[in-house]
């Protein structure tokens, strides 16, 4: 295993989504065709069709009537979300801010949250800003390398918003090593473990919508090697998580890419055990703030290479707004992706908007494991 270059990797993606604010940029336009064949039944297409930016595709999986180019711009997307509410975790990020935005374009009511008191008033300052001083947007700090601040914060959001329609794990993390107060890898708490607290504590809220959905945004690091035992490997990720034990390779990023590969394990076996709730999970792609000053490596092969935020931000929007697609629950969207035993371990390609295959170092019995394990671990009070 090369080390150096899963950090190269992890370098140019651990920024997608980071869960401090990175602030606001000014949508880019860019042109979008927006045709739907008809891939799938006649029915599917005509409840589908009226949704532009995702057009419909034979590819995929089987009667998947959609796709995106990675250069669609989420400006593109429109959903009518009105009486829905979305909770969005990292509302003020590179990610969260342009899915907010959209999110309350749409009609929505958003519940975001920052990381503390101060960033959430400057978020909701600048959603009056940009929306005016009605705007349906409600602000929460919530700190989640805090299982205690997690909790608090829920309560308080479930006395003002009852119900929550779609629940979006923005928010992310990259370099803490630490041990928290509560007892794991600060970056593995923050990536994975609150928001499945969150799922927990929210579940109640989420049954009592008429359509519930979970999106739990991952990263083409869940891809990196892992180092995984041929044997038992729920059980050594939990004494690697709480500092029992090291982890087994030398990629200094190496909770980014764990966290984000349980946490789409950890969604693929929610459609199984809340089959109420639709849930999936969402690889974005490599987007910054002024693209122009990025390159991609070659094994990124979409187009554009770099994105915009505007760009990158449309497959996470689509996966939590698009309806129709509840029967899909427990899929990853991505891009189409190449996983290999040797450098480069990843080469992704295509478009994305299109349910792909999960990483290949778990099956079944490991992602019903690792649900369990984390029932037991992670407490609810």
């Amino acid at each position: 295993m090369r080390s150096e270059n899963i950090s190269r990797f992890s370098r140019l993606f651990f920024a997608l989504h980071t869960r401090r604010t990175i602030g606001r940029r000014t949508a880019h336009r860019i042109s979008t065709i927006a045709s739907m064949k008809v891939a799938a039944s006649a029915c599917l297409a005509a409840t589908l069709g009226a949704y532009a930016g995702a057009t419909a595709t034979d590819g995929g999986a089987d009667h998947w009537p959609f796709h995106c180019s990675a250069g669609l711009n989420i400006s593109s997307l429109s959903y009518k979300l009105q009486n829905q509410t979305y909770l969005i975790t990292g509302s003020d990020g590179r990610l969260g801010g342009p899915v907010t935005e959209a999110a309350l374009r749409n009609g929505a009511t958003v519940v975001a949250t920052s990381v503390t008191e101060e960033e959430a008033e400057a978020n909701c300052a600048q959603l009056r800003e940009t929306f005016g001083p009605s705007v349906a947007a409600d602000c929460y700090a919530m700190d989640l390398s805090s299982f205690s601040s997690v909790r608090s914060t829920v309560a308080d959001i479930l006395e003002k918003h009852p119900v929550i329609d779609t629940l979006l794990h923005v928010a992310a993390t990259i370099g803490l090593d630490n041990i928290t107060s509560d007892g794991f890898v600060e970056t593995v708490q923050v990536n994975t473990l609150s928001p499945v607290l969150m799922n927990n504590l929210l579940n109640e809220s989420l049954h009592k919508a008429e359509s519930p959905r979970v999106v739990h945004v991952g990263s083409a690091n869940c891809y990196d090697p892992l180092g995984w035992p041929e044997t038992d490997k729920v059980n050594t990720a939990m004494e690697w998580i709480t500092g029992k034990a090291a982890h087994p390779t030398e990629n200094p990023y190496y909770w980014y890419s764990f966290s984000k590969f349980v946490l789409l394990q950890y969604a693929a076996e929610m459609a199984t055990r809340e089959p109420a709730i639709t849930s999936f999970s969402v690889n974005p792609g490599f987007f910054r703030d002024d693209p122009s000053k990025y390159s991609c490596l070659p094994q990124l092969l979409f187009t554009p290479c770099p994105q915009y935020p505007m760009q990158g931000a449309s497959s996470t929007f689509f996966t939590a707004a698009q309806p129709g697609i509840e029967n899909w629950s427990g899929s990853l969207i991505d891009f189409y992706t190449v996983v290999n035993d040797t450098d480069p371990y990843w080469v992704q390609s295509g478009e994305t908007c299109i349910p792909r295959a999960l990483p290949p170092a778990w099956g079944d019995e490991e992602r019903s494991e690792w649900w369990d394990a984390l029932k037991q671990t992670i407490p609810q009070q």
